[in-house]
């Protein structure tokens, strides 16, 4: 465990009126950085990872360097612990972070804080700078937990309830049990942005045009479902929305921002199923994102 612990706070007000795309950015660029820092400490250098703002890094830079001088007499026996507290509702952006740590040979372990969406949007109304409750209600439908099966990557983690007195040794107890067991290697890969990039492609090439089959009969009968019971002014808005929803599942796919997990990857003929494990994955995913 380290020494000392330091808060690098943001105030990301801005950021949340600018909408998912700017978060996303900002959310990369972090990860940018963290994948940065890693390759250089205990050293602090005069560089700067590509593409992320100055201002950014000037953020990082303050953390890094009173963090380097509490250590400086300290480096025979250095150890750190990167804290990154977001919602990562789902899998797929936590799974970038643990490449992460196999690509640094780190140790890698999640917190998931439980809480219900009553009590979660309660709290909200006390921040400073409030997000509208339909924003909490939708993530919550789109909340992928941990798996917490000891034969997963996520085996490393821990659940907690929101509103009960948790014990402090159980989650010093979960970093360093991390920390004693490193996420594996790679095996033929050490740029993580490549095996990233190749992970997306063999997706976009197996199991794209599957998707894209399921997602236009879920859409159709979407429609069928509903068509009786509107008009036709509330009709086409419908057909709109549930188009929307199809195309922005099959974009976070391509972007990887959204995983199929690998029991249900190179289904063939899933289409055809709507038994198959593909098919009742993106009925759930098709259904939250409504």
């Amino acid at each position: 465990m380290p020494d000392n612990l330091k808060e690098f706070l943001t105030d990301n007000r801005k950021l949340s009126a600018e909408g998912d795309s700017t978060w996303k950015k900002y959310r990369e660029d972090i990860l940018d950085c963290i994948d940065y820092i890693l390759s250089t400490l205990p050293e602090v250098t005069e560089g700067r990872p590509e593409k992320v703002s100055n201002e950014l890094w000037l953020n990082f830079q303050k953390v890094l360097k009173s963090f380097h001088n509490d250590k400086k007499n300290q480096l025979e026996d250095f150890n750190s612990l990167i804290v990154i507290d977001d919602n990562m509702y789902y899998r797929g952006m936590r799974y970038d972070i643990y490449q992460m740590a196999r690509k640094h040979g780190c140790g890698f372990c999640q917190i998931y804080l439980k809480i219900n969406v009553k009590d979660a949007i309660a709290r909200n109304q006390n921040r400073l700078s409030p997000i509208p409750d339909q924003v909490i209600e939708t993530m919550a439908s789109k909340l992928q937990p941990p798996c917490l099966d000891a034969k997963t990557w996520e085996m490393h983690s821990l659940s907690i309830e929101s509103d009960a007195l948790q014990d402090l040794n159980a989650i010093f107890a979960l970093v360093q049990t991390a920390q004693e067991h490193p996420a594996p290697p790679f095996q033929d890969y050490t740029d993580l942005r490549e095996m990233q990039a190749k992970n997306r492609r063999q997706c976009s090439a197996s199991c794209i045009h599957q998707v894209d089959q399921i997602l236009r009969r879920l859409v159709s009968e979407k429609m069928a479902s509903i068509n009786a019971n509107i008009g036709a002014v509330e009709k086409k808005k419908a057909a709109c929305n549930v188009r929307e929803i199809r195309m922005k599942i099959l974009s976070d796919l391509k972007s990887g921002e959204l995983v199929i997990p690998a029991d249900v990857e190179n289904v063939q003929d899933a289409c055809r199923n709507s038994s198959s494990h593909l098919y009742v994955w993106l009925d759930g995913i098709f259904k939250s994102y409504g």
